[in-house]
């Protein structure tokens, strides 16, 4: 097969993978002040996302504590999604999809602690502190997520956790 193909090739099946790998909202609650509480893949949900109020009409992420933004939406089509859903024109999708979670960035905060940015599918990022302490001649490791940033499937946040520690260890 000639180059030219075979990159044509290449370039058709990571298009159909990252479709296969888009967060999708698996279920949603909307609140009485107009905004919303999202599930994805039924692996964790972000709460308090709203419309922002300027003419634009885009989505708001929650803030964090002192006004950070630790939820990030990275996708225009998750933000798409999202939107129908803010706006009552959206169904969840029943499928239960695996998010990859990818480390986009880390940074050492004191001695025993990490801040990081993870990339779930490129589409959403979150920010967690990866925390080290000692007890008892033991070493623990203490993963903390954003405020409106909530996992519910166990087994995710437990093999998700396991990555970050395996990943960033050694930094602390």
């Amino acid at each position: 097969m000639p180059f030219a193909k075979r990159i044509a090739a290449l370039a058709v099946f990571a298009s159909m993978a990252c479709a296969a790998c888009a967060l999708e909202i698996s279920g949603f609650k909307p609140y009485e002040d107009g905004g919303l509480e999202a599930e994805f893949c039924g692996k964790f949900k972000v709460e308090n996302i709203s419309l922002k109020s300027d003419s634009a009409g885009g989505v708001e992420m929650p803030l964090d504590w002192g006004g950070y933004e630790n939820l990030l939406l990275t996708s225009s089509a998750l933000e798409g999604k999202i939107k129908k859903c803010l706006l009552g024109e959206c169904a969840p999708k029943a499928q239960n999809c695996e998010p990859k979670a990818e480390i986009i960035f880390s940074r050492k905060v004191s001695d025993k602690s990490l801040l990081l940015k993870v990339s779930f599918d490129g589409e959403l990022t979150a920010v967690f502190f990866l925390g080290r302490y000692k007890r008892l001649g033991k070493v623990y490791y203490k993963l903390s997520s954003a405020s409106d940033f909530e996992f519910t499937d166990n087994k995710y946040r437990k093999s998700f956790r396991e990555f970050v520690i395996k990943e960033l260890k050694n930094l602390l």
